[in-house]
């Protein structure tokens, strides 16, 4: 078996892959790009809140930070996920939470109305997680994003055959294998051993690699193990200034003594030891857990920490990892989920992107998010970064997705760990260490490669939408004749969907007032009410 790389088409750039072949046989067909087609938006599209139905709101900021996700709100909106329902396995709910999170994705994109009851969708979540949703007491939306993350992963998991648990035989026998070898065999060969077990869209999206390595203090024995994750999550202390911070405080090098010493496989006993924690391999998708919570020993309570952690929005993350990143580390935030007020209390919120625009969504409630205000700010308390990638051209013009390679046992050359200039020998040498067959569901070798995207939002940057207070922005002109109209605004006039000319004249405090045709008016400089008729015209050419 030899391995050949070969080019794939891509918009605006040309994508390195690898193609396998038997002997002297012809190279197999590239990999094609697979895009989503037939996916039509409101004119609300993103903007769309979720009621409050007691002490929800975790829910809400959860479920609006993972649909303002492009890639996995597209995977959705397409249709894609139908063929990749696993009916069969037995850890997943046979679909209901997939086909719940497509139903939910019509609402917040394909739907006119400002607000949603959610209801339907808390019951089904109830139904799988009953656990969530008992009583009316506050819960973590962090347990409630595993829950959804993990729950997703095996309605959508791409094995349909479970191979038995592996062995502490099969452990040593894997280190066995690894000796005399790089650590990019090691952590490609434990990747393999996952994805024998478990596969699906989240782990093309959201799953990462880890590297955790302990050295013994007495007599220099080291171990290490590579792991996936589906989120980091980051230690916060009264000291730090940024989340970058909390990066070198979770990857710093820490020493385990006293009830935490580590029991060393030559010593055959407890012993002090030094542990460090590697990112190893970032996902598309990144999500940042920062644990604001903590139990304080003096008072015998859990305690909120507050410390402001500064983010930029766009960030690159390579100098936190301890191997090359093949589609690079620069990542920019799309959501952010908020926490606000003390433990077991407090709200929660959610601010999103929404094309190139940034939204808050406090339940029902949406509102441009304030440009004098950090979108990363003192309540954050979960982050969601996608990934800028270098191989592609899609993270522009307002999109938000980039290049998702599907993870299979039959193409390792799409995994992360390995670009098309390395020798093929380690490649060769980690399909012999496979057990059996890949068992995997037949999408799994249709489009390997692809990208998940929305279309372009059917509205820009000047649309309607609710202030802080209230207020709604407006695009006005004075008619050409005709007396003063003059209007208290109780409702906004139109929706979000479309840009608004509203063409009339306004009296104000201080008599009439004529605003130039295109300047922008706030409903709350005119507190008046209807004197007389007037025309409002509703151009919903944008």
């Amino acid at each position: 078996m030899s391995y050949l790389t070969t080019q794939v088409a891509i918009p605006g750039r040309m994508l390195l892959a690898a193609a396998w072949t038997d002997g002297d046989s012809e190279a197999a067909s590239p990999p094609q790009l697979d895009e989503p087609g037939n996916i039509r938006l409101a004119r609300r599209a993103g903007r769309v809140g979720l009621e409050n139905l007691g002490n929800t709101c975790f829910m809400n900021a959860g479920l609006q930070c993972l649909s303002h996700i492009e890639p996995f709100a597209a995977f959705f909106l397409s249709g894609r996920y139908k063929g990749e329902i696993n009916a069969t396995n037995r850890m997943g709910s046979k679909g209901q939470l997939a086909e719940t999170f497509a139903e939910l994705q019509k609402v917040l994109w394909q739907s006119e109305r400002p607000a949603q009851n959610p209801s339907e969708i808390k019951r089904r979540l109830a139904t799988i997680a009953p656990h969530l949703f008992q009583g009316y007491q506050q819960q973590d939306v962090q347990e409630f994003l595993a829950f959804c993350l993990d729950g997703l992963h095996e309605d959508l998991s791409r094995v349909s055959e479970q191979l038995p648990p592996r062995t502490e035989a099969d452990e040593e026998a894997d280190e066995k294998s690894c000796q005399g070898r790089s650590e990019e065999f090691a952590a490609a060969l434990a990747w393999m051993r996952y994805l024998e077990r478990s596969k699906s869209f989240l782990v093309d999206l959201m799953q990462g690699q880890l590297r955790s390595s302990l050295c013994c203090l007495r007599c220099g024995h080291k171990s290490r193990k590579f792991e996936p994750f589906m989120y980091l999550s980051l230690p916060v202390k009264q000291e730090m200034c940024s989340v970058s911070d909390a990066m070198r405080e979770y990857t710093k090098e820490e020493v385990l003594s006293d009830d935490e010493k580590w029991k060393c496989e030559k010593c055959k006993a407890k012993v002090d030891a030094k542990k460090k924690i590697d990112i190893w391999q970032l996902p598309p998708v990144l999500v940042i857990h920062l644990k604001r919570f903590e139990f304080d020993v003096r008072s015998g309570y859990f305690r909120k920490i507050t410390t402001p952690l500064a983010c930029d929005l766009t960030t690159d993350l390579s100098s936190f990892c301890s191997s090359k990143q093949q589609q690079g580390a620069l990542y920019s935030v799309a959501c952010v989920a908020n926490h606000s007020g003390g433990y077991s209390m407090g709200h929660y919120t959610a601010t999103c992107r929404v094309g190139d625009m940034w939204y808050r969504f406090n339940d029902d409630r949406v509102s441009r998010q304030p440009p004098d205000e950090p979108v990363v700010g003192e309540s954050a308390y979960i982050l969601f970064l996608v990934r800028r990638s270098l191989e592609d051209g899609y993270y522009s013009a307002g999109h938000n997705s980039p290049l998702l390679k599907q993870q299979t046992m039959t193409m390792p050359e799409l995994w992360p760990h390995h670009g098309p200039n390395q020798v093929s020998q380690d490649f060769s040498s980690l399909m012999k260490l496979r057990k059996g067959e890949p068992s995997e569901s037949s999408i799994s070798n249709e489009k390997p490669l692809y990208v998940m995207k929305l279309p372009t939002l059917p509205y820009n940057g000047h649309d309607d939408v609710k202030s802080d207070n209230g207020s709604s922005l407006f695009k006005c002109s004075a008619p050409a004749r005709g007396d003063p109209g003059v209007w208290r605004f109780d409702e906004p006039l139109g929706c979000l969907g479309w840009q608004l000319v509203v063409k009339f004249c306004l009296e104000g405090p201080q008599g009439p007032n004529m605003r130039a045709e295109g300047q922008s008016i706030w409903r709350s400089e005119f507190n008046a009410k209807v004197k007389q008729d007037a025309t409002i015209n509703f151009d919903e050419n944008t």
